[in-house]
């Protein structure tokens, strides 16, 4: 037996080890499927067909070293180093077995866990005079009935009696999932709402405690921006309506996430985006709802996030837009009407998703006082591998407009994830009369990210010259310097590639309108990772004439006292 063929157990060995701890610890890449069976029976096989066997003693002293040999099984164990003794031969063989059950158990829960038992309520859209609310109830967990959402004042708890709310439809057609809407309600207004399985949804154990983590301020809402399941990580689960509607159960069933969405405060919206890692990596519909696996995918998607999210801008669509005191926000649908690569004229958005956005522009310009444009995947052209075709970078002539008139608007902020790292972007115009645009990419919460392989470039090849001026100091006192500065079209302000959990909190401060300001602070694994403050420019708002935006709590109150409860003023 050569000395290479002696050595081929430790190395596919090692090889095997390697590709499970980058399977199960840094990337589930679907080629593990083929690679981590291929190494194992590789190594089982150079086991049988090339064992090590004891050879004779030719002194005391190379006895002694080989007896100091064998007795280092630490080092055996772990390199799979070859060996004499056949207790760990057969140890390395074991512990490799158990590598791949684990390896298998990854890959086959996800079919094997149905989590249909699955309980749950969380708090959806919340309106200035209703609120949306998500259940699933399971009816094996019930003794029969419809279930009926209740709900009261939380001021008047201790003297109001409940008032009777929407009714449940629980079938199992629609797993046993409702979305119902709340409405009559008072703004500015805290409720309680209680349902008849109260006591199965709300154990007595249930955390009160807000914020994702120690020192993260109340969330007053909380945008998902997308890869809520992976339907293709390890592997694709198939263009089935029930293996999509399992993994959004076992999501909502895991204790891990309960952490998050339980600790939220009552009051707080949880709002999500559809995207890609929810069909299959990088779909694309083209705007053709039964290309596969859009109808499935997208139906669990509605069922379990989109009917909690604000109502769409059409019936039936996924783009939707809101606000939240001074502040808009548009959340794209950049999946269903995404047209293929190499397709002419290229769209993200499609043609009336696209008329929408630009009237929204148009109409929240001058009324707020910062844009936010929520995308899935990353606006910039900066990050580079697959990104190039499936992010904006792959719709210039899309993005480049789209950019045109996010550069003629004050305070644009573009919100987006899906690349696993986090990146502050600087989008500059060459109209000297335009305003900054800033992207904030967060992603994961929780998942994966690729230590030592950076995609992102830090700024664009093309520059344009902006006219500086700067104070300096010389003998005749403080002179006024002007400049000509070459500065990237995209620039990254920070770059974060690191961190299996990532999430930003943008804090909000418009008291001063001549200077609004905002705040992100960005979390890595539950520790701060990023601060950023930004001014932004004056805006001009325009004065709002609703008569119910001068209504007063004590107004409110004086109304009540007549039995006079309207839902809203207009």
């Amino acid at each position: 037996m050569t000395i290479l063929t002696s050595y081929l157990p430790t190395i596919f060995s090692s090889l095997f080890r390697v590709a499970i701890y980058i399977f199960l610890r840094v990337i589930p890449s679907t080629l593990g499927k083929p690679i981590l069976p291929t190494l194992y029976f590789a190594y089982l096989l150079s086991c049988i067909l090339f064992p090590r066997r004891p050879g004779p003693i030719k002194s005391e002293k190379v006895q002694h070293a080989q007896s100091a040999r064998r007795h280092d099984v630490l080092s055996t164990l772990i390199l799979s180093l070859p060996t004499t003794s056949r207790s760990l031969r057969i140890s390395n063989a074991l512990l490799n077995t158990l590598l791949l059950i684990a390896a298998a158990d990854f890959v086959t829960t996800p079919y094997l866990d149905s989590a249909a038992d699955a309980v749950f309520t969380r708090v959806g859209a919340v309106y200035p005079d209703s609120v949306k609310i998500v259940v699933r109830y399971p009816h094996n967990n019930t003794t029969g009935g419809t279930p009926l959402l209740l709900y009261r004042e939380l001021a008047d708890s201790n003297t109001t009696g409940w008032e009777d709310g929407p009714l449940l439809t629980l079938t199992p057609d629609q797993d046993w999932v409702d979305t119902v809407k709340v409405e009559g309600l008072w703004p500015n207004t805290s409720y309680e709402c209680f349902d008849l399985l109260a006591d199965y949804l709300y154990s007595q154990s249930q955390s009160t405690t807000s914020g994702l983590s120690k020192g993260v301020k109340e969330a007053d809402f909380m945008l998902f921006l997308g890869d809520f399941i992976y339907a293709d990580v390890p592997i694709y689960i198939g263009d089935d309506k029930e293996a999509y509607r399992r993994l959004y159960r076992r999501n909502y069933h895991s204790a891990s996430f309960r952490k998050i969405y339980e600790r939220l405060p009552n009051q707080a919206t949880r709002l999500h985006l559809l995207t890609s890692a929810q069909f299959i990596n990088n779909f694309g519909a083209s705007g053709n709802d039964s290309t596969p696996p859009y109808l499935n995918a997208s139906g669990a998607f509605r069922l379990y996030n989109s009917n909690a999210n604000f109502d769409p801008m059409l019936p039936g669509e996924h783009y939707y837009e809101f606000r939240y005191g001074d502040a808009a926000f548009f959340v794209m649908d950049t999946r269903r009407y995404r047209t293929a690569v190499g397709t002419s004229n290229r769209t993200m958005l499609g043609e009336t998703q696209l008329a929408f956005l630009y009237e929204w522009l148009s109409r929240v310009n001058g009324t707020s006082t910062f844009i936010f444009v929520v995308t899935s995947v990353p606006f910039t052209s900066l990050w580079g591998h697959d990104a190039q075709f499936d992010s904006w970078a792959g719709f210039p002539e899309e993005k480049q407009a789209l950019l045109t008139a996010f550069h003629s608007i004050p305070n644009v902020i573009l919100l987006s994830g899906d690349r696993h790292e986090f990146a502050a972007i600087e989008f500059t115009s060459p109209n000297p009369e335009s305003y900054p645009v800033l992207e904030f990419s967060t992603s994961p919460l929780s998942m994966f990210y690729i230590p030592f392989v950076r995609t992102l470039r830090l700024q664009s090849d093309s520059f344009v010259l902006k006219n500086r001026t700067r104070t300096i100091s010389t003998e005749n006192g403080l002179e006024i310097v002007n400049f000509v500065e070459e500065v990237p079209l995209e620039r990254v302000i920070k770059y974060i590639p690191t961190g299996n959990s990532k999430w930003s909190t943008l804090e909000i401060d418009s008291t001063n309108i001549t200077s609004p300001k905002l705040k992100l602070e960005t979390m890595i694994d539950g520790s701060m990772g990023f601060s950023y403050d930004l001014t932004g420019f004056p805006v001009k708002m325009q004065t709002s004439t609703a008569i119910g935006a001068f209504v007063v709590g004590g107004v409110k109150d004086i109304i009540n006292k007549f039995g006079i409860k309207p839902s809203k003023w207009f």
